[in-house]
C-alpha cells in the first residue's frame, strides 16, 4: 500500500528521528541487572524444562567422562587449557551432554555458571549477545562464596548504568573481572565453584530488527558476534582472578574454528567415530523401543534384535536421527509396529551418494508428507521457527501465531496434527509451534536436501506478506481463531506494532480506506498518542507518503 496507506491521506509528512528515553535511571541497580538477565538460558530454567536434552543412561558415557575429569583435573594436565571446545556436526548430540555435564557439576558443586543460546527459543534473550555477561554475572552471585562481588556490581551499575550496554570486553571486566578481583582479596577461593558452561555459541545471532543489505552481509555480521563472545572469554581466562575452567559446546562452524584454533588455551573434543556413537545409538534405541513395548503391553520381543542396530548404522553417529525416529513411532496415529515399519522403509538409502544426512532427510521428507498440505505445513515451520530477518514472526508467542497463521479455525491441529515427532503441538503447556531440532530448519532451507519441500527465504517473505494483507483485509484474525478473552486486543496490538514489516506496497489497489476506519478504532482507544504514533511510522517506513485532499480519521 505505497499510497493509499492505512492513514490516508497523509502528506508532506517526514519522520527523521524518534528518540525514546527509558525510565530506569533511578531504579536499583541489581532490578537493572535483572532486566539484562536471560532467565530461560539457565540450565535448569523452566523454559529448558525437565524435557531438555540430556544423555540417556549408559550412552556418551566416554565424553561424559573426559568433560568432567578437565573440569576437575585439567590443572593437572602437561599442557593445561582453561577453555574446552565441544563440537559436532548438527544432531550428533552436543546440547545433550552439555545438559547432562551441567547437571552434574550442579549436583558436586562445580558449575559456577551456564548459558545455552537457543535459535528457536521464543525468548529473544536467548539469541542475543546482550543478555550473556549478566546472566553469567547474576548466576555468580547466587554462590555463596561469591557473594562478595555483589557491592561492587552494584557499584558498578550505580556509576554507570549504561555499561549493560555496552562492549562485551568492557562488561567482563566491570561486571565479572573487577568484582572477581575484590572477592579473591577477601575471601579464600577453595570452595568457589569451577566451570561456565556455555551451549549453541552457533545459534547466537544478530538482532532481527538489524537489516542488512545481502545474505553474505547478514552472516558476517553473525560470525563478528561469534568472535566477540570467544574472543572475550579467552582473555577473561587470562586474568589471574578469573578462576573459572569454560566449557562451549557449538557447531564447528568456521568464525569460531579460526578463534578457537589460533590459542593454545583450548582443548578440543570433536564428536567423532572415535566416541562410538553408534553403539551408544544402539543402546539408545533399544532402551526406548523396549519402554514403547512396555507402554502399549506389547511382548517383550515386539521388534526384532536387529533393528536397533540398523536405525544407529543408517543414523551416521546423528542422535537427532534416533530421537525424530522413535517420536514418530510413539506418536499414536498408528500402532507402534506399523510405524516402526514405515521407518524402516522410508530410511533405506544408497549409502554411495556421500550424504551423511540422507537418512535423516528422508526421515523428516516422509513424516512432511503425513500432513494434508506438506509445502504448507513446511512454510509454517519455517516461518514460525526460522532465523533470518525474513522470520520475525519466531519471536513471538505461540497463540499470536497461531492467530497469524490460521486461516480457518483449527488449522493448526489439521495441518500439524500428524508431525508431532518433528513439532510440539502440546497447547495445554503453551507449546504449539516448537521445533525439536533446528536441522528441520536447516532440511528445509536447502534445496539439495529437501527438495519440493524447501522453504527460501523469499517464500518466507511471500508468506508473511499474504497473511499479513489477509489480517488487514479481513479486519483481524479468522474467525474463530481466537477464543480467550483480552487475546484479540494483544493480537491487534502486536500486530500492528510488529507486522508493517511485511505490508506489501505492490498491492495498493487491494486495500479499502474503509479498512482504516476499522483499525482505527480497534488499535487506539485507551492507548496513549506515543502507540499512535509509532504504528504510524512503522506503516510509513515501508510505503509512501503522497498528497492528498482527505484528513485522516480522527480519533473515536
Amino acid at each position: 500500500m505505497p499510497e493509499a496507506t492505512i492513514f490516508p491521506n497523509a502528506h508532506d509528512f517526514h519522520i527523521d528521528t524518534i528518540n525514546h528515553y527509558g525510565g530506569t535511571l533511578g531504579r536499583p541497580p541489581l532490578d537493572r541487572l535483572l532486566e539484562r538477565v536471560s532467565h530461560g538460558a539457565i540450565h535448569d530454567s523452566a523454559e529448558r524444562g525437565r524435557d531438555a536434552p540430556k544423555c540417556h543412561p549408559e550412552t556418551r558415557v566416554a565424553v561424559q567422562q573426559e568433560i568432567v575429569s578437565w573440569i576437575k583435573h585439567g590443572d593437572r594436565d602437561a599442557h593445561p587449557a582453561r577453555i574446552l571446545w565441544l563440537s559436532g556436526p548438527a544432531g550428533s548430540g552436543k546440547t545433550a551432554i552439555a545438559g547432562t555435564v551441567a547437571e552434574e557439576c550442579h549436583r558436586e558443586g562445580l558449575l559456577a555458571a551456564s548459558f545455552f543460546f537457543s535459535g528457536f527459543s521464543q525468548s529473544l534473550d536467548r539469541r542475543l549477545r546482550g543478555y550473556f555477561v549478566a546472566t553469567l554475572a547474576y548466576q555468580l552471585l547466587q554462590h555463596r562464596s561469591l557473594s562478595l562481588m555483589r557491592d561492587v556490581i552494584v557499584s558498578v551499575i550505580e556509576g554507570d548504568p549504561a555499561i549493560l550496554h555496552k562492549n562485551l570486553d568492557e562488561q567482563i571486566e566491570q561486571l565479572i573481572l573487577r568484582p572477581l578481583r575484590m572477592a579473591a582479596g577477601r575471601a579464600s577461593r577453595g570452595r568457589w565453584p569451577t566451570v561456565i558452561l556455555v551451549d549453541g555459541l552457533d545459534e547466537c545471532d544478530v538482532h532481527p530488527d538489524q537489516r542488512f543489505e545481502t545474505k553474505q552481509d547478514r552472516q558476517s555480521a553473525k560470525e563478528d558476534v561469534h568472535r566477540e563472545i570467544l574472543t572475550a572469554l579467552i582473555r577473561a581466562t587470562s586474568d589471574p582472578s578469573f578462576h573459572f575452567r569454560i566449557v562451549i559446546a557449538s557447531r564447528p562452524e568456521p568464525a569460531i574454528h579460526s578463534i578457537i584454533s589460533s590459542t593454545q588455551m583450548v582443548r578440543n573434543v570433536f564428536l567423532d567415530d572415535k566416541y562410538t556413537p553408534e553403539k551408544d545409538i544402539e543402546t539408545f534405541v533399544r532402551a526406548m523401543l523396549t519402554k514403547v513395548g512396555r507402554d502399549y503391553g506389547l511382548r517383550p520381543n515386539w521388534f526384532a534384535q536387529h533393528i536397533p542396530r540398523t536405525l544407529a548404522k543408517r543414523s551416521s553417529g546423528q542422535f537427532i536421527y534416533a530421537t525424530t525416529a522413535l517420536r514418530f513411532i510413539q506418536d499414536r496415529t498408528r500402532p507402534p509396529h506399523e510405524q516402526l515399519k514405515r521407518v524402516l522403509e522410508w530410511t533405506q538409502f544408497d549409502a554411495s551418494e556421500g550424504n551423511p544426512f540422507a537418512a535423516l532427510d528422508a526421515l523428516y521428507a516422509r513424516i512432511l508428507k503425513t500432513s494434508p498440505n506438506p509445502s504448507l505445513a513446511a512454510k509454517w515451520i519455517s516461518a514460525t521457527n526460522g532465523r533470518s530477518d525474513a522470520t520475525i514472526v519466531a519471536i513471538f508467542p505461540d497463540q499470536f501465531k497461531k492467530a497469524l497463521l490460521e486461516s480457518f479455525p483449527g488449522e493448526t491441529r489439521y495441518l500439524l496434527g500428524s508431525l508431532t515427532s518433528l513439532i510440539c503441538t502440546n497447547s495445554n503447556e503453551g507449546q504449539i509451534f516448537s521445533l525439536y531440532h533446528q536441522t528441520l530448519v536447516d532440511f528445509l532451507g536447502d534445496r539439495g536436501r529437501s527438495g519440493d519441500l524447501h522453504v527460501s527465504k523469499a517464500d518466507v517473505v511471500k508468506f508473511n506478506k499474504d497473511r499479513c494483507h489477509s489480517i488487514l483485509k479481513n479486519r483481524g484474525p479468522a474467525e474463530g481463531t481466537i477464543s480467550r478473552p483480552g487475546d484479540l486486543d494483544d493480537f491487534i496490538h502486536l500486530f500492528c506494532k510488529d507486522m508493517a514489516l511485511f505490508i506489501d506496497p505492490s498491492r495498493e489497489l487491494h486495500y479499502d480506506s474503509g479498512d482504516v476506519d476499522w483499525w482505527w478504532a480497534n488499535i487506539f482507544p485507551g492507548h496513549r498518542e506515543a502507540r499512535v504514533l509509532d504504528v504510524f511510522i512503522k506503516v510509513h517506513r515501508k510505503v509512501s507518503c503522497v498528497q492528498s485532499e482527505i484528513s485522516p480519521p480522527a480519533r473515536p
